[in-house]
């Protein structure tokens, strides 16, 4: 089910509520449904419990998925951002290094992640569009309003999002790339991800991963092996080749196989030599 995962870094925010720590009460699952990260960075308390709120109730009832960070000043933000996230809360007025000059930084950084500034005074905000802010909000911020403002930024996300795969385990989530898989591993319920330049590991069942990537060029070679056929280059007797690495092509999957991988380059798809 499309979840709002929370979490508070450095200068701590209030304790999690109930709702909040539920969700974050997950196991290993997974889904291609987009995942938005967002930094929240706001140093009042009431304010930021209300923002979190409000975030996770526009995206369930937008059925999508979000993970939230929140920051209680612009300097914990910045210290720990590796342009790892599609969107940012940013309070203007806030202790140390206030937002606006904390935007101009974050722009150094990263050209791309959506900013929106949350303030009491609108003229403020206007400045924004000096670091290309997205929007602004006026504080108290009610929920009409920004529902209206977060439509637009899941528009905008799911038309430059390429599909997705968000990958779960207990203590963190993350996305990635459907196009950056090679071939997905299912051993006794541990999950790995062959990824162009890494593996990653998570729990899950490969009839509920084949259904998250339904429609899209998978198939399975053997009973523990998912393959993107793009990155197929030889198949030869019962070994299928992705570049140079092999992967056992079973008797029983074989026929239909090359039947998904023939429909798959028919249909204009190029194997990726590696």
């Amino acid at each position: 089910m499309p979840s709002c995962f929370l979490s508070v870094r450095r200068g701590r925010l209030p304790r999690l509520t109930p709702f909040e720590i539920e969700k974050h009460a997950y196991g290993g699952y997974n889904s291609c449904n987009l995942m938005v990260t967002i930094a929240l960075v706001e140093d009042d308390q009431d304010t930021s419990s209300r923002m979190r709120q409000m975030i996770c109730q526009f995206f369930g009832e937008n059925k999508e998925e979000c993970q939230v960070s929140s920051f209680s000043s612009a300097d914990s933000f910045l210290a720990s951002f590796h342009k790892n996230y599609d969107l940012v809360f940013m309070d203007i007025d806030l202790p140390g290094t206030d937002g606006l000059t904390a935007s101009r930084k974050l722009r150094e950084i990263d050209k791309d992640v959506m900013v929106i500034f949350v303030t009491f005074l609108a003229q403020l905000a206007i400045k924004g569009y000096e670091v290309n802010a997205f929007d602004f909000i006026v504080k108290p911020v009610a929920y009409p309003d920004f529902r209206m403002k977060m439509t637009r930024v899941l528009a905008q996300l799911n038309a430059v999002h390429e599909r997705s795969l968000v990958i779960r385990n207990k203590d963190s989530v993350r996305r990635i790339l459907v196009s950056d898989i090679r071939y997905i591993e299912v051993r006794n319920h541990t999950v790995t991800y062959h990824l162009l330049d890494q593996d990653i590991r998570s729990y899950g069942v490969l009839y509920k991963i084949q259904d998250d990537l339904k429609g899209l060029p998978f198939s399975l070679c053997n009973q523990c092996y998912l393959v993107n056929l793009r990155y197929v280059t030889a198949i030869e007797d019962f070994t299928v080749y992705l570049g140079k690495t092999p992967l056992q092509l079973s008797h029983l999957k074989k026929k239909t196989f090359v039947r998904d991988l023939n429909c798959f380059l028919s249909a204009g798809g190029n194997p990726c030599i590696s």
